[in-house]
Formats: structure tokens, sequence, C-alpha cells
């Protein structure tokens, strides 16, 4: 009786873990590429680690990376995953967002915006 108690909880706990039985499914990969002004640089690298922070607390937000370019010390990356484009969109009204582009607005030099579509993936044993 205790070995199935034990393996009852083991299955609803394994039930609620996020890895367990994910369907493979796409996400929103939105791409921005901005260079920024030398002057402004380190003002501007504080602002944008503080939302991507706060971006990481958003609903349907699963990633933002920020990249800097080995060739170029003023160019940026921001690599950021979302659920969908309604994310994004939910993403640009908060007030750490709006903040964000306030303060940075006159900074940026050039910005440049791509948005892609991940490929779902399943990598489990199981898949073929």
């Amino acid at each position: 009786m205790k070995f199935l108690v034990a393996v009852g909880a083991l299955a609803l706990l394994s039930a609620f873990h996020p890895a367990a039985a994910q369907v493979p499914r796409s996400y929103l990969i939105n791409i921005v590429n901005l260079d920024i002004s030398a002057a402004d640089f380190d003002k501007f690298m504080s602002a944008a680690r503080d939302n991507a922070e706060a971006s990481l607390k958003d609903e349907g937000c699963h990633e933002f990376k920020i990249g800097l370019s080995k060739d170029d010390p003023h160019h940026v990356l921001f690599i950021e995953v979302y659920d969908n484009t309604d994310a994004l969109n939910r993403h640009e009204q908060t007030e750490h967002y709006k903040g964000y582009m306030t303060a940075t607005n006159e900074m940026v030099v050039r910005r440049e915006t791509s948005q892609f579509l991940s490929v779902p993936m399943d990598f489990s044993a199981n898949a073929k």
C-alpha cells in the first residue's frame, strides 16, 4: 500500500513539473539590434538590465537575453522569447517597458527589430 501511495504521489508531482509531458510548441522570438551612443552606453546598459529583469516577471515572457557584439562595443542585441504576439504586446504596455523606452530613447542611434517563430521540437527519449 505504501508503494502505491508513493507511486501515486510521484505521478502527481511529475504531472505538475514544468518539464513533464510538455507538448512541443512554437514561441515568438523578438530580436532587437541596437546601436548605442558611446557617451550613454553605461546608462543604457543599466536601464536595459533593469528592463530585462522586470520583463522576466511578465506573464508570457520566457527569456530575455542581452548580448554585446564582439566587434562593436556599442552594439547590443536583445533576444526575447514570449508565448505569442499578445504576450509581447502586454509586455510593451508595462510601466517598466515604457520607463525603459523613455529613459533610453535618445541613447539609441539605431534600432532594428525582427520577429521569428521557434520551431517546435521534442528531444524526449520517446520522440522519433
